[in-house]
């Protein structure tokens, strides 16, 4: 999915158009010292997503359906996704990764795993550089999802 912002294209995460996050607040205790008239305590309110980590909503307990191939991917998506970021640059066999995250896999392997992820909504493929997808966020992320999606945050619960 493409936005026009100021003259120029910018492409965003096809899964976020369906995206919404509802926070909870949560209080903080704060102890205030004051003057002569003693110790006060003050209840600070903050914005917590509703599950705290890295992952979801991803139903962990039915990859036993996923292929091999798909679960070698997922494995890589995983285990390479960065803070606080929703795509990921996913390459058979990088050189330019240490050798024990290499993607080693055939190619066959390789594009089956990623049609499989693709059918099944957990990456979407990104026009805008080869070998990058957009990761769903929605299933699983690394990060603060409510500071880096801010438009997709609901009203607190």
């Amino acid at each position: 999915m493409t936005v026009k912002n100021q003259g120029k294209t910018k492409e965003v995460n096809p899964f976020l158009a369906s995206f919404s996050l509802t926070p909870v607040q949560k209080y903080t205790e704060w102890t205030i010292t004051g003057d002569s008239s003693g110790i006060s305590k003050a209840r600070v309110p903050r914005l917590v997503d509703y599950s705290k980590g890295s992952w979801y909503e991803m139903d962990f307990e039915s990859l036993h359906l996923y292929s091999k191939a798909a679960l070698q991917v997922l494995g890589y998506v995983l285990t390479h996704l960065r803070w606080n970021q929703d795509y990921l640059e996913i390459k058979l066999n990088s050189t330019t990764e240490p050798e024990g995250t290499k993607l080693a896999m055939s190619k066959t392997s390789f594009y089956k795993g990623i049609q499989e992820l693709t059918a099944k909504g957990i990456i979407a493929y990104r026009t805008g550089r080869a070998g990058t997808y957009w990761i769903n966020p929605n299933l699983f992320f690394h990060g603060s999802r409510l500071k880096t999606f801010p438009d997709n945050v609901l009203g607190v619960v």
